[in-house]
């Protein structure tokens, strides 16, 4: 509901970008370069206001081709465009529409003209159902010459008060330049008395009634949820299935927590979680509980804290998650998680100082302490596989990977994202898609004979990265580059290590800075590193100019990650693949200081 999205200029060469209509920009019919993917044919003459008006059919000359399909009206002299109606269609690569119809007209203002209105008809199908809608923009009351104060502009593109949806009829039947339809005006009605009824007790009640009603599936596969709506207060269980898990450390293990919100006024809520988690072979029992209050949303600031035991993974950006281990460790007898055990106490605040510009600051306390398997069971037994130890560097001995100490760190983060643009409602700020890159800036100390606390160290970091970059009719491109230093480590232990995010698995999450096989803990320092990562997606640049392959609607795209510390250098990985929605198979190769070390094929869904 914002002007700009209803602003469209067939003057500029690319339309769409960045839009979400197709992962590539859209070429304009009187493009610079139009005549590579366009015919033309006139249709016909008209005279208006004494004007000879040329009626123009747009013809693409490839239909696999991101363009227009329709008609143009241009001026005979000034060669001025007066009008289009083009649409696009599956074939010019747009996303979940089967077509989008755009109409525009002009009108001279003095001597320029300019938009006097613009439609969007749209229409698809999702899974056999039909939809179909459309959004008119009119435009008028023209000031050419505008004279706006110093710093008028900001990076704040769109304000929603609070009051937005209270003006009585009388201001929009002056402000809204086309009458509402009989149809929209019976929804209006409709939908204004539903809004005072779900709001009302007697129909939350209701309502919750339903949502509430107890079933065996709810307990054992989805969760089951509370729901106090009048109140705004709601507790969820985890589901009992998908909290058994299993590992070689815990043996057979159960982790489940609870979930309790309160939606607070103005937006900003408080939740609670205390979770449990028991290993039926190692006969560890742990519990913690972490809670957050969300008080400011317009700056997006939450205080939390949290404390108790866990089992936590080594590597602090985790590895597998607990169904994916369980499954190749009981059918592939591949244990790749190592764990070990927290004690922990744990406050953190977060805080928009400025656009753009978030702050994260965090004390931990920690008291850690090393884990050995105890279990060995497989369902399927391989002859020439066997699990490995709990410590990856010695994968054939238990060996403590370090002894039990304290530790009491302090950090703080700055993430700023260049010239952010943002939207502000009343529920909070919502930042738009960036257009230029983020700079992240981390900084941790250790403390030492502080609270028993062990460790010695300062660790700085610096990363640089954006998503996305929009390239036109060549896709997209996404980056990440970062480096780091312990700037002293006079007494640092493993859990406290830079790590990274690796992955042995076949299939995987995207993340621009997850590697594609790299091994989630040999490779983490306490010493300098640097990482980069860069992946381009032409979608379908490439592969929409071979006929037999251009039906499928699949993406083509390319990656490459890099990581160098001092004892593992130059570990490099290049990879190649297509996608289909959020759906991404790709094939890769790694290569170490002495080769090869990994190649094959990885599956990933999700954006």
């Amino acid at each position: 509901n914002k002007a700009s999205d209803l602003i469209v200029n067939f003057y500029e060469n690319l339309m769409f970008e960045g839009s979400g209509l197709g992962s590539r920009a859209f070429i304009s019919p009187i493009a610079e370069n139009a005549l590579f993917y366009y015919r033309y044919k006139l249709l016909g003459i008209s005279i208006e206001n004494g004007e000879t008006i040329n009626k123009i059919e747009v013809i693409p000359r490839r239909n696999a081709d991101p363009v227009f399909r329709g008609v143009i009206y241009i001026a005979e002299n000034s060669w001025r465009l007066l009008g289009a109606n083009l649409n696009l269609t599956k074939e010019a690569g747009i996303n979940l529409l089967d077509t989008l119809t755009t109409q525009q007209q002009f009108i001279r203002v003095d001597d320029v003209y300019v938009p006097s209105d613009v439609t969007f008809t749209f229409s698809g199908n999702v899974l056999g159902f039909g939809f179909d809608g459309y959004f008119v923009g009119i435009f008028s009351e023209y000031d050419l010459n505008p004279a706006f104060a110093k710093n008028h502009f900001t990076n704040e593109i769109l304000k929603i008060t609070k009051e937005v949806n209270k003006k009585d009829s009388l201001f929009w039947d002056e402000n809204r330049p086309l009458p509402l339809t009989k149809e929209e005006e019976r929804d209006y009605i409709r939908k204004d008395s539903l809004a005072v009824l779900r709001e009302s007790k007697s129909y939350l009640d209701s309502l919750d009634s339903e949502r509430n009603a107890f079933s065996v599936g709810k307990i054992l596969i989805t969760g089951y949820t509370i729901n106090r709506s009048f109140a705004k207060k709601f507790i969820r269980f985890d589901p009992l299935l998908p909290s058994l898990h299993y590992n070689t450390v815990e043996g057979l293990a159960i982790k489940y927590g609870i979930n309790y919100r309160v939606n607070l006024s103005n937006r900003k809520s408080f939740t609670i979680r205390p979770e449990v988690r028991y290993g039926f072979s190692n006969q560890i029992f742990t519990a913690n509980i972490s809670a957050n209050y969300f008080y400011d949303p317009l700056k997006r600031a939450n205080l939390g804290v949290a404390f108790g035991t866990e089992i936590a993974d080594l590597n602090s950006f985790g590895s597998l998650s607990l169904l994916n281990n369980s499954l190749n460790s009981l059918i592939f007898e591949t244990n790749y998680s190592k764990f070990y055990k927290r004690e922990f106490f744990q406050i953190t605040g977060t805080r928009e100082l400025a656009n753009g510009l978030q702050a994260t600051a965090k004390v931990d306390y920690n008291v850690n302490s090393t884990l050995s398997n105890t279990s060995d069971f497989k369902l399927i037994d391989n002859k020439v596989k066997f699990f490995s130890s709990n410590n990856p560097f010695f994968p054939n001995s238990d060996i403590p990977l370090f002894p039990k100490y304290t530790d009491l760190n302090i950090s703080i983060n700055l993430n700023y994202t260049i010239a952010q643009k943002f939207i502000t409602r009343p529920d909070g700020k919502f930042y738009e898609e960036a257009k230029f890159p983020s700079i992240k800036v981390g900084y941790r100390k250790g403390l030492n004979n502080i609270l028993g606390s062990d460790v010695d160290y300062d660790f700085l970091n610096v990363e640089i990265l954006q998503n996305r970059i929009r390239l036109g009719l060549v896709g997209y491109s996404s980056f990440m580059v970062g480096a780091g230093k312990f700037l002293n480590n006079n007494v640092i232990y493993y859990p406290d290590f830079k790590h990274f995010k690796g992955n042995k698995a076949k299939v995987l999450i995207p993340d621009i800075r997850k590697f594609r096989y790299l091994d989630y803990y040999i490779h983490s320092t306490d010493k300098q590193y640097f990482e980069g990562h860069f992946e381009h997606n032409f979608a379908g640049f490439l592969i929409k100019k071979i006929p037999l392959l251009r039906k499928l609607n699949v993406e083509e795209y390319i990656g490459i990650h890099y990581l160098s510390q001092p004892l593992k250098r130059n570990y490099t990985e290049i990879y190649f693949g297509l996608q289909r929605f959020v759906f991404n198979l790709s094939y890769g190769f790694a290569y170490g200081e002495n080769g090869k070390v990994a190649q094959g094929f990885r599956f990933s869904y999700g954006f």
